[in-house]
């Protein structure tokens, strides 16, 4: 249901009768729960969606390739430092996992700000912790994401 002044935006493909695909986009504007008016503006992404496909799929390979490397450790990093890829060669010069080295870097940023860190690769390890002393924790921060049991999952236990 859409309450007051509300825009609806849809992205679809279209078939030609070439066969060829064209994306169109439409706005609509709905005021008081009530449609106001549309707008549909019919422009070609085709190739914007193949090359977007053809990098997804090329980052997809690369990935594979690096995951497979066994003499090479390999890492990625965003700007802020954050593990984005870690190999299984890197696991085994390093002793450690993605996951892991994750955690010890947000530790380490976390501790330069002057915090007490308790950090836990486990989720169960980490509510038994909270569980056995719930007044030695002020924030709990935890991954959306994670095998086993989602941070959801975790902030439902909390």
């Amino acid at each position: 249901m859409l309450i007051c002044d509300e825009t609806l935006d849809v992205a679809a493909s279209i078939v030609e009768s070439e066969g060829n695909a064209v994306w169109r986009d439409d706005s609509g504007r709905f005021v008081d729960g009530k449609f106001a008016g549309a707008i549909a503006v019919l422009t070609d992404l085709t190739e914007q969606r193949a090359a977007e496909k053809a990098l997804r799929e090329s980052e997809d390979r690369f990935r594979i390739l690096m995951e497979d490397v066994s003499s090479i450790a390999v890492q990625g990093y965003r700007a802020d430092g954050t593990v984005t890829f870690w190999n299984h060669a890197s696991v085994a010069l390093y002793g450690f996992t993605m996951d892991e080295a994750l955690v010890m870097l947000v530790t380490r940023l976390l501790e330069r700000q002057g915090y007490q860190v308790s950090a836990f690769t486990d989720q169960r390890a980490a509510l038994s912790a909270l569980r056995a002393g719930p007044n030695d924790f002020d924030l709990v921060v935890t991954d959306y994401n994670v095998p086993g049991m989602s941070g959801l999952d975790v902030a439902y236990e909390v």
